[in-house]
């Protein structure tokens, strides 16, 4: 089976601007239904961009690390910074860590965050690579036995990477209440605890005036393609509406 190649997803709009920054694993998916209905509905520009290694085979993430993700991030904030009169910025686990970042560094308009973790060990960076790899070789659909051969490159994988990705988060945990930008924190109910607890932290650390915490209770981690997301979306629109 063949399967399309995901792309960096780029929509037009006025002169506001809003960064859409996706998963680890994942790709532009995360943040397309979220975009358009921000354009649509605000007519701000959009702009989701592909991380290096991401939206194709799992091999392909091998020669990166975290760094490598955050320079496409802080590369993409740039360009629209030059370009547009303000930058919002919505991220999702992964790409909420790196939200989180511009926002310790940049003055930052408004941030959303989703699904960021308190922690994250080296261990589960791993098995999250593994996972995804045996899904897109089960979409290529390739033989269990054939799976299982090509895995052993994952599982002998060093753990310098992975333990990057862990200091990187706690780096920029430790950093967050250099934030002031207005805030809004959501995090799915049926999520794993860790991703909870970091919702919490995230926002006791903070030192923005407008804090929006949300709980919505039957979301998972994905919360942009969760049961809840049309929800989820009418409260991102609300809340990035006031400064237009």
């Amino acid at each position: 089976m063949r399967i399309k190649k995901a792309q960096s997803i780029y929509m037009e709009g006025n002169n506001t601007a809003v960064l859409l920054l996706h998963s680890y694993t994942s790709h532009t998916r995360d943040m397309k239904a979220l975009a358009e209905s921000i354009h649509q509905t605000l007519g701000f520009t959009c702009f989701a961009p592909l991380y290096r290694g991401h939206g194709e085979e799992a091999e392909a993430l091998i020669p990166y690390t975290i760094d490598d993700w955050w320079e496409d991030t802080l590369e993409s904030y740039q360009q629209l910074a030059k370009k547009y009169k303000q930058v919002f910025v919505i991220g999702l686990s992964v790409g909420g860590i790196f939200a989180l970042k511009l926002a310790q560094q940049f003055p930052i308009e408004r941030l959303v965050v989703m699904s960021v973790p308190a922690d994250k060990s080296p261990i589960q960076v791993k098995q999250r690579i593994i996972e995804y790899a045996v899904r897109y070789k089960k979409l290529e659909n390739k033989s269990e036995e054939q799976i299982q051969d090509e895995l052993k490159k994952f599982e002998q994988l060093p753990m310098d990477s992975f333990e990057r990705f862990q200091q990187f988060l706690l780096e920029m945990i430790s950093d967050l209440s250099v934030i002031t930008s207005p805030i809004a924190i959501y995090y799915g109910g049926r999520d794993e605890a860790i991703y909870q607890e970091g919702a919490l932290e995230i926002a006791e650390s903070v030192s923005s005036a407008l804090i929006d915490l949300k709980r919505f209770e039957n979301s998972s981690h994905l919360m942009t393609l969760s049961k809840e997301k049309d929800s989820l979306y009418k409260q991102i629109i609300q809340f990035l509406s006031p400064v237009v």
